[in-house]
Parts: structure tokens; C-alpha cells; sequence
């Protein structure tokens, strides 16, 4: 039974597919309110009425929890644009397409979308205009009458990074900027939890925290939703759920700092490195052996770090570690992939090939994959701080994007399958047992541990989003490291 505000969402959605009133509509709710749900609905219109439509998400994650609620083909905003910009997308599309008035654009996630910020990467930093660039593209290379832009989303949950807001949920943003006619519709009601439940009361309670002036509010333990840890329980707490069901918990703290040390000591606690195979001492220095429990071993979890098309991995997902392979070191690239051309000799990058299984996917069979992962970019925070071990910070990603141009720029006959060869093309990932806030939108989990550590600033201020963000992950108990003094 859906409640008024989702009737009145699809009743305004319906309307303009039918009169193109408005030029987008905002559905913003908190996790659990019925989003999806919405999506749903609204597609099943479109495909009751012929109408175009895609569906987007911020993530390769958001996209893929898409698809297991059986929406049809959901894909990356950043792939969408790029099948516009090379002009395949209309492959996909029916050959009347130029017949038709109206195109939907459904993106999830859009709390997430930036359009003034800085990222940073291989250290330099970009800039990332990313909702003009779909606003730009959408009308450029649709060939529509009319553009409709759904844009789904809670704008309580953090904002693009280095952003205050998250400008494709603000309505008077996308109006001014691209002088556009919409409304924003805002669910309340949360699903997802109990009724009554102290934890959407208790998110709730932190929407209006902003600095010292106001008061932390006191969490009401209760032992059913919301309970406290030490810090040295959190390693006994999480393995007492993670050894029952492997998804069903998850630490999530403020920066990612905290989130290795946690990731250091599940691993440790996890695997005994003195009863482990010895298929690693292919180009591993020993001071790395003798830490081997870091090393990836089967039921370990893994979280995407950069978006794979070649092997259908994206950003976020959750992959377990079915078996491992033995190590691999790259050495003379030249020599392997039979390029003399190449400026660079020696590449001292450590490979593993391991098989996984993505987690958080509804198939009737499970989806294994065989990859070959940076050990590099694995194992790199661990060490950050010894001067003995130097795994390349950059991670090899950038250094390799030089190579890869370097091959594009000569005529060689074997080019693509060079270019496609897995000593080029990676997977990056990071042991997944705790996550940052950010990594952690568009998920949830039975269980949440909350490390409060660094979720106060120097100077006293708060962060509402990430409170908020990381309390609506969880679907029934929730536990409390570090939380701050409270009055």
C-alpha cells in the first residue's frame, strides 16, 4: 500500500509523461522509505506506454543493487556517457526512436552526483562538473522532444566529497542553473527498520546538529537496537557475526585511516600465517612475509575501488575470495607483452590472481570470476608508514594509464589485445570488513559498528551526513565505538 507522498510522486509522474509539464521531478526520502519501490513503479509505466527511459546510478554498486531489485539493464552514469559520446547507445534502442517525444532518465544515488568539487586523481587534483556534463549530453545527443530527469536520493546523507550540498537534489539549484521546471517530492516514513525504531529516531535527532552550540545528543542503549563497544571488542564483536553469515556486518567509521586499522586486525584475527600454503614467494620482500595474514586467502571480503568494464566489477561492490593463485611480479613488461618500444623496462608491481564471488547479488547462480588484483594497491595502506616497504603510493594506475597511451600512440597490429591483457588492467580493490561512510551509501547491513573516532573536528564541529548516512545502514542492531561526551 503506498502512502499519499508516493501517490502523489506517481501521479505527478504519470502526468507529465502525458503533457511534459515538468522537466524533472526529485524523490528524496531516507534509506528505507520506498525509492526503489518508486523506480519501479514508475518504469512498469514506461514500459506500459512505450516510453524510452534509462536507468542510472552514481556507482557500479548502486547500479548493481539495482539490477537485483530486477530493473531493467541499470548502468553507471559515467558508462552511460560515454555509450552517448561514442554514439553506440542507440544500438539499444528501437529504430522509431525518432518518432517518440519523450526520454526518462531515472538516476539513483543523487545525493552523490558533484558539480563544482575537486577529486583527486593519481594526486592532481580535477575538476568535476558531472551533473552539467549529463544535462549537456542527455540534450545533445537524445533526439527527443522532451529530456525527463528523475532524480532519486536522500539529501540527509553525505554530499559529494569536497562539496556542502548535493546539487541534484536541490530543487532551486537545477532550476537557476539550467532553467528548468520541476518539483521535489520528500518520503518520511522508513521501512527498511522496525516501527518506532530509537535508530531512525536517533538519525533523525542529528539532522539539526551542525557545531559546538548544540548538544550531542545521548544515545538510549537499549541492548535490542542500540548497544556500546570498546574498541578492543569491536574485532570478537563483528567475527561472532561474520563467522554466521559473512554479509551480515559491517564497521564503518569516519576516514580511512581507521578503517585499515580495523581491516589489519579482522585480517589478523582471521588467518594464522604460520599455518598458511606458501604460494607467495614470488617477488614478496620478507618483511611483507612475515605479515602474511595481510595477504589475500579464501573468505576474505573485498570492496571495488575503481570501476572494471572488462570485467564487469564497479566501484564499491563487495567480492568474497573464493581461492587464491600464487603471486605474480611483473618485472620486464617489455619481454611479456613483446613490446620493445616501450620507454619503461622494469615494472616492480606485484600481481595475484584469485577467484571471487560478488556478494549482494540476487542471481539463481552465484557469479564467480577469476581476476588478477594489485597487491599494490591492497596492501599499500598497510605500510604507508614504513620507509622499509615502498609499494607504489599512485598504486600503479596512473603509471599504467602512461603506458596504455604510450601503446595507443604506435601502429602495431596486436594493439587491442595488448591494451586488454590483464598485466595493464588490474583490479583495484580494499579488504572490505570496515568501510568508510561514503563507501557505505547505498548499502545495508543486519549488524553496524559505528567508530565515532575523528566524527568531531578540532574545533568541536560535528558531521550530521556521516552520523546519519553510516545510522541508516543498519536493518537491526546497531553498536557504538568512541561516541563523544555527551550532556
Amino acid at each position: 500500500m503506498l502512502n499519499e507522498i508516493q501517490q502523489s510522486f506517481l501521479r505527478e509522474f504519470k502526468q507529465n509523461i502525458e503533457n511534459y509539464k515538468n522537466n524533472f521531478l526529485i524523490l528524496n526520502g531516507p534509506a528505507g522509505s520506498g525509492k526503489t519501490r518508486l523506480i519501479k513503479e514508475s518504469v512498469e509505466i514506461c514500459l506500459e506506454k512505450g516510453i524510452d527511459f534509462e536507468v542510472l546510478a552514481f556507482t557500479g554498486r548502486a547500479a548493481s543493487l539495482l539490477k537485483s531489485e530486477e530493473l531493467e539493464n541499470p548502468k553507471t552514469i559515467h558508462r552511460w556517457i560515454n555509450q552517448l559520446k561514442k554514439n553506440k547507445y542507440f544500438l539499444e534502442l528501437d529504430n522509431k526512436k525518432n518518432e517518440k517525444e519523450i526520454f526518462v532518465i531515472f538516476i539513483d544515488e543523487s545525493s552523490m552526483i558533484p558539480n563544482s568539487g575537486i577529486f583527486y586523481e593519481n594526486k592532481a587534483p580535477q575538476l568535476s562538473f558531472l551533473l552539467d556534463e549529463i544535462m549537456w549530453v542527455s540534450n545533445k545527443h537524445l533526439p527527443y522532444k522532451n529530456i525527463f530527469y528523475i532524480f532519486v536520493g536522500d539529501n540527509n546523507q553525505l554530499p559529494p566529497v569536497y562539496e556542502n550540498f548535493s546539487p541534484a537534489l536541490d530543487i532551486d539549484f537545477i532550476k537557476n542553473r539550467y532553467g528548468l521546471v520541476g518539483k521535489k517530492f520528500s518520503l518520511k516514513n522508513i521501512y527498511r527498520q522496525k516501527n518506532k525504531s530509537e535508530i531512525v529516531s536517533f538519525a533523525k535527532s542529528f539532522k539539526s546538529i551542525s557545531n559546538t552550540n548544540n548538544k550531542i545528543p545521548k544515545p538510549k542503549f537499549n541492548n535490542e537496537e542500540i548497544n556500546e563497544l570498546e574498541e578492543d571488542e569491536v574485532s570478537t564483536k563483528f567475527l561472532k557475526y561474520f563467522n554466521t553469515e559473512k554479509n551480515s556486518v559491517k564497521i564503518i567509521t569516519h576516514d580511512n585511516k581507521k578503517s585499515d586499522k580495523y581491516n589489519f586486525d579482522i585480517k589478523k584475527a582471521l588467518f594464522d600465517p604460520w599455518e598458511m600454503t606458501d604460494n607467495y614467494s614470488n617477488g614478496i620482500p620478507n618483511y611483507v612475509l612475515k605479515d602474511r595474514f595481510l595477504l589475500p586467502q579464501e573468505g576474505d571480503i573485498l570492496q571495488i575501488s575503481k570501476n572494471d568494464y572488462q570485467n564487469e566489477l564497479f566501484n564499491g561492490q563487495f567480492i568474497e575470495v573464493k581461492k587464491t593463485g600464487r603471486v605474480d611480479y611483473v618485472g620486464n613488461l617489455k619481454e611479456r607483452l613483446n613490446i620493445p618500444f616501450l620507454e619503461i623496462d622494469e615494472i616492480p608491481f606485484l600481481y595475484q590472481k584469485i577467484e571471487v564471488e560478488l556478494i549482494n547479488e540476487t542471481n539463481d547462480e552465484p557469479i564467480i570470476k577469476d581476476i588478477n588484483i594489485s597487491l599494490d594497491y591492497l596492501l599499500n595502506n598497510f605500510y604507508m608508514s614504513d620507509n622499509e616497504f615502498s609499494f607504489f603510493e599512485s598504486t600503479n594506475n596512473g603509471f599504467l594509464s602512461e603506458i596504455k597511451n604510450e601503446i595507443r600512440n604506435e601502429k602495431i597490429k596486436n594493439k587491442m589485445e595488448i591494451l586488454n591483457h590483464d598485466l595493464l588492467n588490474p583490479v583495484f580493490c580494499k579488504y572490505g570488513f570496515s568501510i568508510t561512510g561514503h563507501k557505505a551509501q547505498g548499502g545495508g547491513w543486519e549488524n553496524i559498528i559505528i567508530d565515532f573516532a575523528n566524527f568531531q573536528t578540532s574545533r568541536g564541529d560535528v558531521s550530521p551526513s556521516w552520523i546519519y548516512t553510516a545510522l541508516t545502514r543498519t536493518k537491526n542492531k546497531t553498536y557504538f565505538v568512541n561516541y563523544p561526551a555527551y550532556e
